[in-house]
């Protein structure tokens, strides 16, 4: 039910309206099933925005040793003009403060996080296959 609630809100986002969220292809199994191990494990941090009746933004992300791991937030593009992403961010910052998680992994670089973060690292994926 919570993964359809976020779907909800994905497809009135402009990721949604561009195909490019993650209610299409291979990222709505992906998160669909990170949402469930998530659950299964008690990592799972999740928030909705709601207006009324309807959920206009949520925030998704995991806890795993202490760290709090943001994988996606989205809103409806109808509320673009009151900063939802910002609240939805603020609330789940001050919400996994008071759990006492004292650091909040961003995720990919892109400059739109640099205003949330005060340091940046690079990263290496190794893949191991069997030959």
């Amino acid at each position: 039910a919570l993964y359809d609630r976020i779907q909800e809100v994905e497809v009135r986002s402009w990721k949604g309206r561009r195909s490019v969220g993650i209610q299409s292809g291979g990222m709505y199994d992906f998160y669909e099933r990170m949402v469930q191990r998530l659950h299964a494990s008690n990592g799972l941090r999740l928030l909705f925005s709601r207006h009324e009746d309807r959920d206009v933004a949520y925030i998704l992300g995991g806890i795993s040793r202490g760290v709090y791991r943001g994988l996606q937030f989205s809103y409806d593009q109808e509320y673009r003009r009151y900063g939802l992403g910002n609240v939805v961010q603020l609330e789940m910052v001050d919400r996994i403060a008071q759990e006492g998680v004292l650091e909040y992994d961003l995720g990919v670089d892109l400059e739109y996080k640099q205003r949330w973060s005060d340091r940046s690292f690079d990263t290496v994926t190794l893949v191991a296959m069997r030959m």
